[in-house]
C-alpha cells in the first residue's frame, strides 16, 4: 500500500533485539499539521541499552516533487541500564525527559535527563518482584503498573502500582491480587486497567487510589493473553492477542458480560507476540511469533479472517520484534527490531 512508505531505519545491533518501544508526543497539535509532527521514541534492547530519539517530519522540495523525510536525532542512550548484558523488557515514556524501565533483574527504574542530556537514575523499586515481564504507564503519566509473581509465595500473582511522581517515584501505591500469571497490561483510562493472564482470562480493575478492585473478568478460553491494548477512540473497547494467533475485540460497557464484537485469525500456526492500536482506533498492528507483522482495519469486518490490509514480511532472518504506531494521529508506524541487524523501520502509516 502506498500509505506504508519507509521513511527511515533506526539501527539495531546484529546480536541484539528490540524488546520494547515507547513514544511520546510533547505537544498537542492538529494531526493535519504535518509540519509540526514531532515525537520522542525510546527503544529498549535485549543487551540492556535504552536509546531515545527525536523524530520530526522534514519536507524536501525538489524541481520534480515535494518529498517527505524524517529528521532523526539521538537524544540520549544508556548502556547496561539494568546490568551488563541484562535485557530491558519494557520501557515507558513519562514526559519531560523522564523514563521508566523494567529489566530481567525484576527491578523497575526511573530515569531523568540532566542538563547534559544524559539519563540519570532517579530511583528504583524496592518492592519484592519476581518474573516481571510486563509494564504499562497510566494515561495521566502518574503511575506505572507492573505484573509479577511475588517472591516467596507459590502462585502469588499480582499487579504492583507504582507512583511516578518525583517525591515518591518507585513507591508502591497498592497491590492487586491475580488468579494467574500476568503476561500483558494496558491502562484504558486513568482509573481502569486490563490484565491479560496466563490461564486465558482477562481481568479488569478500577484503580482509583484507595478503592482499587477487580470489576470484571473475561474468560474467552485457555490460550494465553500475550498482548492487550485499548482503542484510543473508544475507551470501553479492548483488543487481545493470544497464544493461538487470534486477535479478539471486546466491548466492556456491560460489566456483567463483556461482548466479543470481532475477531481475526491473525497469525495461524503461531502466536501474537505484540499488538498496537492506531490513535483513531481504526487500525491494529499485530506481530506474530513467526516474525510477520499485519495491519488490520477494525471497520472492515473480521469474522475470523486471516488476511490483513497490509503485511510486513520477515526480513533478513531476524524477524519483526515490534510494531508501534507513533507520531501525531498515529501517522507513523515503527516495525522491526527482531534481530539480525535489520533495524527498526519508521513508515508513513496514513491510508
Amino acid at each position: 500500500m502506498a500509505g506504508y512508505r519507509r521513511l527511515h531505519t533506526l539501527p539495531v545491533e546484529s546480536t541484539s533485539r528490540i524488546y520494547s518501544i515507547s513514544s511520546y508526543n510533547p505537544t498537542l497539535i492538529s494531526p493535519n499539521d504535518t509540519d509540526h509532527n514531532q515525537f520522542t521514541l525510546t527503544t529498549a534492547t535485549s543487551l540492556g541499552t535504552i536509546t531515545s530519539y527525536s523524530i520530526a517530519d522534514k519536507h524536501i522540495s525538489t524541481a520534480m516533487e515535494n518529498a517527505l523525510a524524517l529528521d532523526v536525532k539521538v537524544l540520549r542512550s544508556v548502556d547496561h541500564a539494568h546490568g551488563k548484558n541484562k535485557a530491558v523488557v519494557a520501557v515507558g515514556e513519562l514526559g519531560g525527559g523522564r523514563l521508566v524501565s523494567l529489566g530481567v533483574d525484576d527491578v523497575v527504574k526511573f530515569w531523568q535527563e540532566d542538563e547534559s542530556d544524559e539519563h540519570n537514575l532517579v530511583s528504583e523499586s524496592t518492592v519484592d518482584l519476581s518474573r516481571s515481564v510486563t509494564l504499562d504507564v497510566n494515561n495521566d503519566l502518574q503511575s506505572v503498573a507492573v505484573g509479577s509473581q511475588v517472591k516467596g509465595g507459590e502462585g502469588a500473582y499480582s499487579i504492583a502500582l507504582l507512583s511516578t511522581t518525583a517525591a515518591s517515584a518507585a513507591a508502591v501505591q497498592s497491590t492487586l491480587p491475580l488468579p494467574s500469571y500476568p503476561i500483558s497490561i494496558s491502562y484504558f483510562s486513568p482509573a481502569s486497567l486490563a490484565v491479560g493472564l496466563g490461564d486465558g482470562a482477562i481481568q479488569v480493575f478500577d484503580t482509583v487510589a484507595g478503592v482499587e478492585k477487580s470489576v470484571q473478568q473475561i474468560s474467552p478460553g485457555t490460550a494465553q493473553i500475550r498482548s492487550i491494548k485499548h482503542t484510543p477512540g473508544c475507551p470501553t473497547t479492548i483488543i487481545s492477542g493470544d497464544s493461538e494467533g487470534f486477535l479478539k475485540v471486546y466491548d466492556l460497557r456491560c460489566r456483567a458480560s463483556a461482548a466479543l464484537t470481532n475477531f481475526f485469525r491473525a497469525h495461524p500456526g503461531s502466536w501474537v507476540e505484540g499488538l498496537d492500536v492506531n490513535e483513531d482506533g481504526r487500525r491494529v498492528a499485530s506481530v506474530g511469533g513467526g516474525g510477520g507483522c499485519k495491519i488490520w482495519d477494525l471497520g472492515g469486518g473480521g469474522g475470523g479472517g486471516s488476511e490483513g490490509v497490509h503485511c510486513f514480511s520477515e526480513a533478513g532472518g531476524g524477524g519483526l520484534g515490534v510494531a508501534t504506531f507513533c507520531g501525531l494521529g498515529g501517522s507513523r508506524l515503527c516495525v522491526g527490531g527482531g534481530g539480525g541487524g535489520d533495524g527498526v523501520g519508521v513508515f508513513s502509516s496514513k491510508l
